[in-house]
């Protein structure tokens, strides 16, 4: 699908596809996306406003959500898995049922009840991690890391940065900083 605008200005446009859910879509490029219950998601160049109902919102994947996204807003929930690069975004994930590989480079990411593992590793990012079910391993530089009531294990290993713990039951927690 392709769409030519007139030259001059500032030209937009929206388009809404409605597929079957057994479908893995692929999305190259593009800003503001809404996709929800396919069976699978690959983001290739995607970024998003920084703000509003425009920002790039993700849910109900069954299968895996992977790619990379670059600058603005990105929220997903209920996804089946995640492997994905982050560039400059604000990022919120929420229940991810699989494992979890994320790449954040600066921005900020929250990961809110992972049901899955995790394993993120990030440079000049502030990672947030709240109520994760199963276990979850930081790593990287600079920027800041907050845990807020873990369910299960956390593992950080971090240089360079500001990292903060609030434990609501024992779980074990590893604090690596230099």
């Amino acid at each position: 699908i392709s769409v030519k605008y007139a030259q001059g200005g500032r030209q937009t446009g929206r388009l809404t596809l409605h597929v079957p859910k057994n479908l893995t879509a692929t999305i190259n490029g593009g800003s503001g996306l809404t996709v929800s219950d396919v069976a699978g998601l690959r983001m290739i160049g995607a970024s998003g406003p920084t703000q509003g109902p425009s920002a790039t919102t993700i849910s109900h994947i069954v299968g895996s959500v992977s790619g990379n996204f670059g600058g603005g807003s990105l929220g997903v929930t209920d996804v089946g898995s995640l492997d994905l690069t982050l560039l400059g975004s604000r990022a919120t994930f929420t229940r991810v049922h699989g494992a979890t590989r994320l790449d954040v480079r600066s921005g900020t990411c929250s990961l809110i009840a992972l049901v899955g593992p995790g394993d993120i590793t990030s440079r000049q990012a502030d990672l947030t991690v709240v109520g994760n079910y199963a276990s979850v391993h930081l790593s990287g530089s600079r920027g800041s890391v907050t845990i807020t009531q873990p369910q299960n294990e956390v593992r950080v290993d971090f240089q360079q940065a500001r990292v903060t713990a609030q434990l609501n039951t024992a779980v074990p927690l590893s604090l690596s900083t230099t």
